[in-house]
């Protein structure tokens, strides 16, 4: 079984003191592959400093943590950013403008839907990703 784990889902598995951790471990336990947008390779670095930024982690923990992520690229599958997964942002862009859907995550969103991607379950920590996820078609978990 193959889930998409937005950025904001794949930092709890990385940093321990993050809430939701140990359910999202529990739910991924039949999980076989995890798929990722390649914008993940960016927003995490982001979500790592932003950490540091706030005190919550020593610049080195960060980095730490950043190069284990970094040496686990083999551990995931990776969906591309092109101009299909681009125009297809901007189209649930233009579809849930009620939502309230960022950009970033309307990027991850079409990643996920994604034909390459092939998965089971969506995972992320924002709720209103989440739903716009579901009403499209994805399993939430």
């Amino acid at each position: 079984m193959r889930a998409f784990l937005d950025t904001s889902a794949l930092v709890k598995l990385y940093d321990p003191s993050e809430p939701g951790r140990v359910q999202l471990l529990a739910s991924l336990a039949p999980v076989t592959r995890i798929v990722l947008s390649e914008l993940t390779r960016v927003e995490f670095v982001s979500a790592f400093q932003r950490k540091v930024r706030r005190g919550d982690l020593s610049p080195q923990q960060a980095a730490d943590i950043i190069a284990v992520f970094q040496q686990s690229g083999a551990d995931y599958d990776w969906v591309p950013l092109n101009a299909l997964v681009l125009a297809h942002a901007a189209q649930l862009l233009r579809q849930h403008t009620s939502a309230a859907l960022r950009s970033l995550d309307a990027i991850q969103l079409a990643c996920a839907l994604a034909p390459a991607s092939q998965v089971s379950f969506f995972f992320a920590a924002d709720q209103r990703l989440s739903a716009v996820a579901q009403s499209n078609g994805l399993r939430v978990a």
